[in-house]
């Protein structure tokens, strides 16, 4: 079940961003996600946003789950792989913090966060 939901939500995210163009939060926020051009980001462009935003978030807590579930005898790597997941949530916080115009993620899609 926690595998299933690991995967799941991601996946619900990802796909709420490549039909909403950018998922419900920014639409709600009032925000669009545009190309450098100022056209509408395409919906794969939104997809991989939310792809690349998500993978470092599911590749760390991946391996801590199949740890805890399948293998108890490599209990001992969970601490580290904890503080690695402490890390992929701090770090993309800190560069917000330092470049507020434009996230990694939005950078590898080649797109800009705008108000609607």
């Amino acid at each position: 079940m926690i595998l299933f939901a690991l995967g799941l939500v991601p996946l619900v995210f990802i796909t709420s961003a490549l039909v909403l163009r950018g998922g419900l939060s920014l639409r709600l926020a009032g925000l669009a996600l545009v190309r450098s051009g100022g056209r509408d980001a395409l919906r794969v462009q939104c997809a991989w946003r939310a792809a690349v935003a998500w993978l470092p978030v599911v590749a760390v807590l991946l391996p801590i789950v199949w740890i805890d579930l399948l293998r108890p005898d490599l209990l001992w790597a969970c601490p580290v792989l904890q503080g690695l997941a402490v890390l992929v949530l701090v770090v993309p916080a800190a560069l917000a913090l330092r470049f507020p115009r434009r996230s990694l993620p939005d950078w590898l899609a080649g797109i800009y966060v705008v108000p609607r």
